[in-house]
C-alpha cells in the first residue's frame, strides 16, 4: 500500500494544495475588487459609502424594527409548564425549566408543552374578544366554556400536524 506523502511539516501535500489555491483565489478576488473600485466614479464611489445599497430608508427603519422586536420576544422571560413551578423556563428546552427538563421524559414534556400552547392560545383569544367588547362599547364576554377550550386544543393539535406535514414535504 503506497504511503501519504509528507512534507517536513508533517503536513500532508493535499493540504497545502488547498491551501495554495485558497490563497490565489483571494488575492485574484481582491485583486478584481481593486480594478473594480479603480475604475468607478467618485460620485459612484459616495453614493455607494452613503448609504446607496439594498435597503432603502423606509425598509431600514422596518427591519430595524423587526430586528428590536425580535430581540426584546426572545429576552421575555417564559413560564414553565409544571404548574405550581416558579423557576422560570429556557426556550431551547421547551419552555421547561432545568430541574423539570431533566427529570421527566420526552413524552410527558411534549403533552404538556402542547397543554400550555392551548392555554395560551385560549388566553389570546379572550384578549382579542375583551379588546374588541371594549372597542365596540359593551360589556366583556363571559369566560370560555369547556368546550371552546376543548375547540382550541384541537385547533392547536392540528395546526401542529400540519407544520410537520409542511418540513416532511420539504425534505
Amino acid at each position: 500500500m503506497p504511503r501519504k506523502k509528507v512534507n517536513s511539516n508533517g503536513q500532508g501535500t493535499e493540504s497545502l494544495a488547498i491551501h495554495g489555491r485558497i490563497t490565489d483565489a483571494a488575492r485574484s478576488f481582491a485583486q478584481e475588487i481593486l480594478r473594480i473600485l479603480g475604475s468607478s466614479t467618485l460620485a459612484e464611489l459616495t453614493a455607494v459609502s452613503q448609504g446607496g445599497g439594498l435597503l432603502s430608508n423606509e425598509d431600514r427603519v422596518a427591519y430595524s424594527r423587526t430586528i428590536e422586536l425580535k430581540r426584546q420576544g426572545g429576552t421575555r422571560p417564559v413560564q414553565c409548564p409544571v404548574s405550581d413551578c416558579k423557576q422560570p423556563g429556557v426556550r431551547a428546552k421547551m419552555n421547561f425549566c432545568h430541574g423539570h427538563f431533566r427529570s421527566m421524559s420526552r413524552p410527558e414534556r411534549v403533552r404538556m408543552r402542547e397543554s400550555q400552547r392551548a392555554a395560551q392560545l385560549v388566553e389570546a383569544e379572550e384578549e382579542k374578544m375583551v379588546a374588541a367588547a371594549a372597542a365596540a362599547g359593551v360589556p366583556p364576554p363571559a369566560p370560555l366554556t369547556i368546550k371552546q377550550i376543548a375547540k382550541a386544543e384541537k385547533a392547536a393539535k392540528a395546526e401542529k400536524a400540519n407544520r410537520r406535514l409542511g418540513q416532511s414535504a420539504r425534505a
